[in-house]
């Protein structure tokens, strides 16, 4: 006999509606930004190279043209595709606790997955950026190439904190599935 999850108390229930949305809203808007990007060039700018906390790579070329290099564009829609399986994956977790399943295999592993993706995707930004404006300062014909690679404190506890979510949600994950198992036996 399988046990009734409690109801879920209404702040919860509530806040993993928002949560859900607005993880639709960060993927809806990041493409939105992405083909703004690519039909007029000129109406957003880049960021600034070491701008967002994270991983600070850079180098010293002209961010208008590095912006329309085929390697920038492919390299950010890579992450772009990278924030939105994670966000996707913040939604179904959501999701399972709205509905009250907070220890089921599904809500954790898309926890696991977020933190996953939200490393990657902290990782392959700046990566990403530094490929392009490398790859573009290369074809330039002269001219001196400045890179720099710094980590900020913020890309550093970013890295430990999703690390220790992806370790403590993947223990969730076997727990949940042995729980499951044990009950089917009962």
């Amino acid at each position: 006999m399988a046990l009734e999850p409690a109801p879920v108390p209404t702040p919860v229930l509530w806040l993993s509606r928002v949560m859900g949305w607005l993880c639709i809203l960060g993927v809806v808007m990041q493409v939105g930004v992405f083909i703004l990007m690519l039909a007029a060039p000129g109406l957003i700018e880049s960021p600034p190279p070491c701008s967002g906390g994270g991983a600070c790579i850079s180098s010293h070329t002209d961010d208008a043209d590095v912006i329309r290099d085929p390697v920038f564009l492919v390299a950010h829609a890579v992450a772009i595709g990278v924030f939105g399986w994670a966000m996707i994956n913040a939604r179904t977790s959501f999701l399972g606790i709205g509905k009250g399943d907070y220890f089921a295999h599904r809500t954790i592993a898309g926890l696991r997955n977020l933190a996953i993706g939200v490393l990657a995707y902290s990782a392959l930004s700046p990566l990403a950026r530094w490929l392009a404006t490398t790859v573009h300062a290369l074809s330039q014909k002269h001219g001196e190439i400045s890179l720099s690679l710094g980590i900020s404190s913020a890309g550093l506890i970013t890295v430990v904190f999703t690390g220790a979510v992806i370790l403590i949600t993947a223990v969730m994950a076997h727990a949940a599935k042995v729980a499951e198992e044990n009950q089917s036996f009962v």
